[in-house]
């Protein structure tokens, strides 16, 4: 069951997250081809304009995310794995975290960390995957066992001081919680993925936690809803005012 897109907005303000969303993607109108009025939206022309600036132009991209990641994994010891897509509208990589290998099965252990480019937002989670290989290595199929959503167990040390790094580096950024990034917006759809529906994670990062083909089956440990106390409103007397920037203009 697909649970749509809500909170408690008498005690959390996570309207950021929708009006970024709202700003870059046309809700409600669908994506058919190149020609359609989907790729002509406004927002989304914008987004593709963040997105070849700080991805693919290599000088930027070097600047705002190669260098991080170099020195994140200097810092850990562990070998990091660059993930960022070229249309996806955000930075990401991975921590291999532990490797080992029986026969035709590989088992994997990696922390995933991904910063939008759609607005100041990160999230960080834990996959632990499987991957069989047939004998002539000509085929593999791989699948995730489970996925840890908040600092738990094994993932707890290096969960935290990810989120560390990345608020340091990347200044008034915000955690989002599994329990929202699960969820869907009717009407969404994101220019680098050809699906009917999106979950606020496709919108704000990349199609590597949730797509069609990898759907909400797997097992979860962990909080849901780490994160929360991020977002909690101190004051609900206070009109809250957003300004959402592009990274390159964010921490600068």
């Amino acid at each position: 069951m697909r649970t749509g897109f809500t909170f408690n907005p008498d005690r959390y303000n996570f309207w950021p997250i929708y009006e970024a969303i709202r700003k870059y993607y046309p809700i409600g109108i669908t994506r058919l081809d190149e020609s359609s009025l989907f790729f002509r939206f406004p927002g989304i022309k914008a987004l593709e304009a963040i997105v070849v600036k700080n991805i693919h132009d290599q000088d930027t991209y070097q600047k705002v995310w190669g260098s991080f990641q170099k020195s994140l994994q200097e810092e850990i010891g562990k070998e990091i794995i660059g993930t960022t897509y070229g249309q996806a509208p955000s930075f990401s990589a991975l921590v291999q975290a532990d490797l080992f290998r029986q026969g035709s099965f590989t088992f994997r252990k990696e922390l995933h960390f991904t910063v939008s480019l759609v607005g100041p937002f990160y999230t960080v989670y834990g996959r632990q995957a499987v991957r069989f290989t047939e004998q002539d290595g000509k085929k593999s199929y791989e699948s995730t066992v489970v996925l840890t959503v908040s600092p738990y167990e094994e993932y707890e040390g290096l969960f935290q001081l990810i989120r560390q790094r990345i608020e340091s580096r990347f200044k008034e950024y915000r955690f989002v919680p599994f329990a929202i990034n699960q969820q869907y917006l009717e009407g969404l759809r994101v220019r680098y993925l050809d699906q009917e529906a999106n979950t606020i994670y496709n919108a704000l990062f990349n199609h590597l936690l949730f797509n069609e083909t990898n759907p909400q089956k797997t097992q979860v440990r962990g909080d849901n809803h780490y994160g929360f106390e991020d977002w909690v409103i101190a004051n609900p007397q206070v009109d809250h005012k957003w300004i959402i920037l592009p990274p390159t203009e964010a921490y600068s």
